[in-house]
C-alpha cells in the first residue's frame, strides 16, 4: 500500500505546481500594477 501511495505522491503536486505558478505570476503583477498607478497619480 505504501508503494502506491509513492506514486500519488509526486503526481498530486505535478498539477499544483502549474497553478502555484500562475499564482506566482498573478501576485507580483497585481501589487506591481497597484504600485505604478499610484506612482503616476
Amino acid at each position: 500500500m505504501a508503494e502506491a501511495e509513492k506514486p500519488a505522491q509526486p503526481e498530486t503536486p505535478k498539477p499544483a505546481a502549474p497553478e502555484k505558478a500562475e499564482e506566482k505570476k498573478a501576485a507580483p503583477t497585481a501589487p506591481t500594477s497597484s504600485a505604478t498607478s499610484e506612482k503616476t497619480e
